[in-house]
Protein backbone atom coordinates (compact mmCIF):
# COMPACT_ATOMS: atom_id res chain seq x y z
CA UNK A 1 0.00 0.00 0.00
CA UNK A 2 1.06 3.54 -0.66
CA UNK A 3 1.71 5.82 2.28
CA UNK A 4 -1.27 8.05 1.53
CA UNK A 5 -3.59 5.02 1.63
CA UNK A 6 -2.36 4.14 5.11
CA UNK A 7 -2.68 7.78 6.15
CA UNK A 8 -6.26 7.96 4.85
CA UNK A 9 -7.16 4.76 6.72
CA UNK A 10 -5.79 6.16 9.97
CA UNK A 11 -7.51 9.53 9.51
CA UNK A 12 -10.82 7.85 8.69
CA UNK A 13 -10.59 5.89 11.94
CA UNK A 14 -9.71 9.05 13.86
CA UNK A 15 -12.77 10.75 12.38
CA UNK A 16 -14.92 8.12 14.12
CA UNK A 17 -13.44 8.98 17.51
CA UNK A 18 -15.59 10.11 20.43
CA UNK A 19 -13.02 12.84 21.13
CA UNK A 20 -14.09 16.08 19.43
CA UNK A 21 -10.51 17.33 18.99
CA UNK A 22 -9.52 14.07 17.32
CA UNK A 23 -12.44 14.38 14.87
CA UNK A 24 -11.62 18.04 14.23
CA UNK A 25 -7.92 17.50 13.54
CA UNK A 26 -8.68 14.45 11.43
CA UNK A 27 -11.18 16.43 9.32
CA UNK A 28 -8.60 19.18 8.80
CA UNK A 29 -5.91 16.68 7.77
CA UNK A 30 -8.24 14.85 5.38
CA UNK A 31 -9.05 18.20 3.78
CA UNK A 32 -5.35 18.93 3.40
CA UNK A 33 -4.76 15.55 1.75
CA UNK A 34 -7.65 16.17 -0.63
CA UNK A 35 -6.08 19.48 -1.69
CA UNK A 36 -2.76 17.80 -2.51
CA UNK A 37 -2.98 17.28 -6.26
CA UNK A 38 0.00 14.93 -6.27
CA UNK A 39 -1.99 12.28 -4.44
CA UNK A 40 -4.44 10.13 -6.34
CA UNK A 41 -7.42 10.08 -4.01
CA UNK A 42 -9.95 9.43 -6.77
CA UNK A 43 -9.73 5.65 -6.25
CA UNK A 44 -10.68 6.20 -2.59
CA UNK A 45 -13.52 8.64 -3.23
CA UNK A 46 -16.42 6.42 -2.14
CA UNK A 47 -14.69 5.59 1.14
CA UNK A 48 -13.92 9.27 1.66
CA UNK A 49 -17.52 10.21 0.92
CA UNK A 50 -18.91 7.71 3.42
CA UNK A 51 -16.47 8.88 6.05
CA UNK A 52 -16.93 12.62 5.49
CA UNK A 53 -20.69 12.57 4.97
CA UNK A 54 -21.13 10.61 8.20
CA UNK A 55 -19.80 13.70 10.00
CA UNK A 56 -22.15 16.16 8.25
CA UNK A 57 -24.34 15.81 11.35
CA UNK A 58 -21.52 15.99 13.90
CA UNK A 59 -22.23 17.88 17.13
CA UNK A 60 -19.22 20.14 16.51
CA UNK A 61 -19.84 22.73 13.79
CA UNK A 62 -16.12 23.01 12.97
CA UNK A 63 -15.99 19.28 12.22
CA UNK A 64 -19.02 19.65 9.93
CA UNK A 65 -17.45 22.61 8.09
CA UNK A 66 -14.08 20.88 7.68
CA UNK A 67 -15.72 17.67 6.48
CA UNK A 68 -17.77 19.65 3.98
CA UNK A 69 -14.63 21.43 2.74
CA UNK A 70 -12.82 18.10 2.31
CA UNK A 71 -15.88 16.58 0.59
CA UNK A 72 -16.08 19.57 -1.75
CA UNK A 73 -12.37 19.51 -2.57
CA UNK A 74 -12.25 15.75 -3.17
CA UNK A 75 -15.39 15.74 -5.32
CA UNK A 76 -14.23 18.63 -7.49
CA UNK A 77 -11.15 16.61 -8.40
CA UNK A 78 -13.27 14.00 -10.18
CA UNK A 79 -13.43 13.97 -13.95
CA UNK A 80 -16.81 14.42 -15.63
CA UNK A 81 -16.89 10.72 -16.48
CA UNK A 82 -16.16 9.73 -12.88
CA UNK A 83 -18.86 12.10 -11.65
CA UNK A 84 -21.44 10.41 -13.87
CA UNK A 85 -20.29 6.93 -12.89
CA UNK A 86 -20.31 7.71 -9.17
CA UNK A 87 -23.85 9.15 -8.83
CA UNK A 88 -25.21 5.87 -7.35
CA UNK A 89 -22.27 5.72 -4.91
CA UNK A 90 -22.97 9.29 -3.77
CA UNK A 91 -26.64 8.45 -3.29
CA UNK A 92 -25.73 5.46 -1.14
CA UNK A 93 -23.14 7.46 0.84
CA UNK A 94 -25.73 10.12 1.63
CA UNK A 95 -28.27 7.48 2.62
CA UNK A 96 -25.79 5.79 4.97
CA UNK A 97 -24.81 9.12 6.50
CA UNK A 98 -28.38 9.81 7.59
CA UNK A 99 -29.20 8.40 11.00
CA UNK A 100 -31.71 5.53 10.78
CA UNK A 101 -34.38 7.45 12.70
CA UNK A 102 -34.24 10.32 10.17
CA UNK A 103 -34.24 8.24 6.96
CA UNK A 104 -38.02 8.14 6.75
CA UNK A 105 -38.38 11.88 7.31
CA UNK A 106 -38.56 13.48 3.84
CA UNK A 107 -37.79 16.90 5.32
CA UNK A 108 -34.52 15.86 6.99
CA UNK A 109 -31.32 17.22 5.47
CA UNK A 110 -27.82 16.55 6.72
CA UNK A 111 -26.62 19.72 8.49
CA UNK A 112 -23.53 19.81 6.28
CA UNK A 113 -25.77 20.42 3.28
CA UNK A 114 -27.36 23.37 5.10
CA UNK A 115 -24.09 25.31 5.12
CA UNK A 116 -23.72 28.18 2.62
CA UNK A 117 -23.08 26.50 -0.74
CA UNK A 118 -23.65 23.18 1.05
CA UNK A 119 -25.50 21.63 -1.88
CA UNK A 120 -23.30 23.10 -4.62
CA UNK A 121 -21.03 20.08 -4.87
CA UNK A 122 -23.76 17.49 -5.16
CA UNK A 123 -25.75 19.71 -7.53
CA UNK A 124 -22.78 19.67 -9.90
CA UNK A 125 -22.39 15.91 -9.58
CA UNK A 126 -26.10 15.20 -10.14
CA UNK A 127 -26.12 17.65 -13.04
CA UNK A 128 -23.43 15.56 -14.72
CA UNK A 129 -25.49 12.44 -14.07
CA UNK A 130 -28.61 14.05 -15.54
CA UNK A 131 -26.85 15.47 -18.60
CA UNK A 132 -24.44 12.68 -19.46
CA UNK A 133 -25.61 9.51 -17.74
CA UNK A 134 -27.48 6.48 -19.00
CA UNK A 135 -31.31 6.67 -18.89
CA UNK A 136 -31.34 4.72 -15.59
CA UNK A 137 -28.67 6.96 -14.09
CA UNK A 138 -30.51 10.09 -15.24
CA UNK A 139 -33.69 8.91 -13.54
CA UNK A 140 -31.82 8.11 -10.34
CA UNK A 141 -30.05 11.48 -10.32
CA UNK A 142 -33.31 13.34 -10.92
CA UNK A 143 -35.12 11.51 -8.10
CA UNK A 144 -32.36 12.12 -5.56
CA UNK A 145 -31.80 15.73 -6.53
CA UNK A 146 -35.54 16.45 -6.47
CA UNK A 147 -35.85 15.17 -2.89
CA UNK A 148 -32.71 16.97 -1.65
CA UNK A 149 -33.50 20.29 -3.30
CA UNK A 150 -37.20 20.38 -2.39
CA UNK A 151 -36.30 19.73 1.23
CA UNK A 152 -33.62 22.42 1.25
CA UNK A 153 -35.87 25.02 -0.40
CA UNK A 154 -38.62 24.25 2.12
CA UNK A 155 -36.17 24.73 4.98
CA UNK A 156 -34.96 28.04 3.59
CA UNK A 157 -38.50 29.32 3.16
CA UNK A 158 -39.37 28.34 6.73
CA UNK A 159 -36.55 30.54 8.00
CA UNK A 160 -37.85 33.64 6.20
Amino acid sequence: LDGHENTLDILEEMLKSEDTKMRLYSSILIGTLCKNTYLEIEEHITILWKCLLSKFSDTNKEVVVNCWNAFNTATKRLSSGDQVRLVPDLKMSIYLAIDAKNRRDPTYTLPGFCLPKGLATIVALYREGILNGSPELKEQAIMVSKRQFNTRVSQLLNHL
